[in-house]
């Protein structure tokens, strides 16, 4: 018989952690372990699922992204998150930084 994690979610595997984040009425989450933002809602509309920049391997497989120097300022009515990405695996060593802002 399948847990409730598996019911619900399809695995075991802990709820990713996720950073709510507020400019306004503009709301959204943030997943620092894999560098998703989900749930972009303006007011009680969402206007957009999600965004994630994947790095794809020769054979289209996804190479996990390891995230660091993860700062978050979250203010009244504003908001800005800073992070650097590295995704690496066999002969890819792909680095990039992240910013995300609203207000």
């Amino acid at each position: 018989m399948p847990t409730a994690g598996q019911y619900l979610r399809g695995t075991d595997e802990a709820i990713p952690e996720r950073i709510e984040l507020m400019a306004g009425p503009l709301r959204m989450c943030f997943e620092p372990g894999i560098g998703f933002l989900r749930y972009i809602r303006l007011g009680d509309q969402e206007i957009l699922r999600g965004l994630y920049s994947a790095v794809r391997d020769h054979n289209w497989n996804t190479v996990a992204a390891d995230i660091t120097n993860l700062e978050v300022k979250q203010g009244e009515a504003d908001f800005e998150i800073t992070f650097d990405v590295s995704h690496r695996a066999r002969d890819i060593d792909f680095k990039w930084r992240g910013a995300i802002s609203g207000a």
